[in-house]
């Protein structure tokens, strides 16, 4: 909005928002540049006041609280609220937030704000305002690293939750460049068996058995276009071992440049190797620190690019213990790099 519209819809807004949530001078000062409003800070608690005295809504009434140093909270309070959340609960609902990527909150915002809406109605009585700032302006992602999703690729999400509940094959009709379609097994007119979607990375993927290629196969949504849902009904039961296996024997989600399983050992500085004890790996990850200090990450998996790349972006922060093969895999990926070769036979050194 350009300019201020009528009294009576900005105190309906204000309304609206205080559904969602509790909210500051702060909070509400926010709300106003959002919604691209002008009217002073002077004004806006005239709006208030006028609210809180004329709602006449049965079973709902608009409490200000006085907190530390006379900062104000609005919260509106309904007769039918269940019991009372702890601040650890409430914390925890708001935190989940975070995770969800920037523009899956943006093209399912409509579902988010009836989320919190219902979430704060059903739970109103709770101390929602001992936080309330920290949960509306203090909690952010950088969304480095994170999935850029269209409505295009939300819509071929929705149709494979669909397939997926209702054990339905699909068949790819438009694939489009993507990193996942060097490492991965799927071609155009193939027949999927969806089995179930998984975040990796950040990024939304879709577990398949390929009927075609007669393999399991993880794929980023960015890389699927178009689908065909079909009525052919499959059990999904009997693939389930074979994602398992998948799982087990390789490090991330890309293909093995065989079918063997290693030993494998990679020694971390102590920094870094204090990091990535932080982190999930693999299945099979054992860390141990050292008696010089530094931290052991033993694995048992097959070998990828996946692996190869993950090793790489530590630099000289990490040894590789065993196996050779890796240590030679990773050694002629790095000279490639500095080398600059591009020809097209050097591009895949890792896939089958």
């Amino acid at each position: 909005m350009s300019s201020n519209p009528k009294k009576s819809e900005i105190i309906f807004q204000l309304y609206s928002r205080l559904k969602q949530s509790p909210c500051t001078v702060t909070i509400l000062e926010d709300w106003k540049r959002k919604n691209g409003y002008t009217f002073s800070e002077r004004t806006l608690y005239r709006y208030l006041d006028e609210l809180s005295n004329n709602l006449k809504i049965k079973g709902e009434e608009i409490e200000i609280i006085n907190g530390e140093y006379n900062k104000r909270t609005w919260k509106l309070v309904t007769a039918t609220a269940g019991k009372e959340l702890s601040t650890y609960d409430i914390n925890t609902f708001y935190l989940l937030k975070t995770f969800v990527p920037k523009t899956i909150l943006q093209l399912r915002s409509g579902f988010f704000e009836k989320l919190d809406t219902q979430f704060y109605n059903q739970f109103s009585k709770s101390k929602f305002e001992r936080s309330v700032d920290a949960y509306t302006l203090g909690m952010k992602s950088t969304g480095f690293y994170e999935a850029q999703y269209t409505a295009n690729n939300q819509e071929v999400i929705e149709q494979c939750i669909w397939s997926i509940q209702y054990n339905k094959e699909i068949i790819i009709e438009s694939i489009v460049p993507h990193f996942d379609l060097d490492i991965n097994r799927v071609k155009k007119n193939d027949t999927l068996l969806p089995l179930m979607l998984l975040n990796h990375r950040g990024l939304l993927h879709l577990v398949a058995y390929n009927r075609n290629r007669k393999c399991i196969i993880i794929i980023g949504f960015q890389a699927i276009e178009k689908l065909t849902l079909t009525n052919k009904n499959f059990k999904p039961e009997k693939y389930y071992e074979k994602v398992n296996e998948f799982n087990k024997t390789h490090f991330g989600i890309t293909q093995n440049i065989n079918d063997k399983t290693y030993n494998i050992q990679l020694e971390f500085d102590r920094g870094t190797g204090h990091y990535i004890s932080c982190f999930f790996w693999h299945i099979t990850q054992n860390i141990t620190e050292l008696p010089n200090g530094k931290i052991l990450l033993s694995i048992n998996c097959g070998i990828n690019g996946e692996l190869v790349g993950w090793i790489s972006q530590w630099m000289n922060n990490v040894t590789i213990i065993k196996p050779k093969l890796l240590q030679a895999l990773v050694k002629k990926n790095l000279v490639e790099l500095v080398n600059q070769k591009k020809e097209e036979k050097k591009k895949h050194t890792f896939w089958k």
